[in-house]
């Protein structure tokens, strides 16, 4: 909240970017993660309470939010869009989050077409 506040007093727009974690995406991963002793079952995969707190969050704040976790969960290729030895995306998974955040941008009039900023 004081990041948007002092984004706003500074006249500059706030995008918060949703993403899901690998056990969101990878209906197998909350198995492995519970084998390694954690307390978790398939709620983890089907409704991850960390999603529904950013929306909640989202909704409560009056935050701009571009939520990609369906876009990410629904790929074809979801689970090979995460590095294999921890939870971070891969270059796969980070040209699918930029071409979503640049096709946002444009289509919300952040950048032009192009994808540049052109102050007003």
């Amino acid at each position: 909240k004081k990041l948007v506040d002092l984004a706003n007093s500074k006249n500059t727009k706030t995008v918060i970017l949703g993403l899901p974690s690998r056990s969101s995406v990878d209906k197998d991963e909350w198995k492995k993660i519970k084998a390694q002793g954690h307390n978790v079952n398939e709620k983890l995969y089907e409704n991850p309470a960390s999603y529904r707190e950013f929306l909640s969050m989202c909704k409560s704040q009056s935050f701009e939010c571009l939520d990609l976790y369906n876009t990410i969960k629904t790929n074809q290729k979801a689970e090979s869009l995460f590095m294999e030895e921890d939870n971070h995306f891969n270059p796969g998974g980070n040209q699918l989050i930029a071409d979503a955040l640049l096709k946002y941008l444009i289509s919300n009039s952040y950048v032009n077409s192009e994808g540049k900023y052109e102050s007003k």
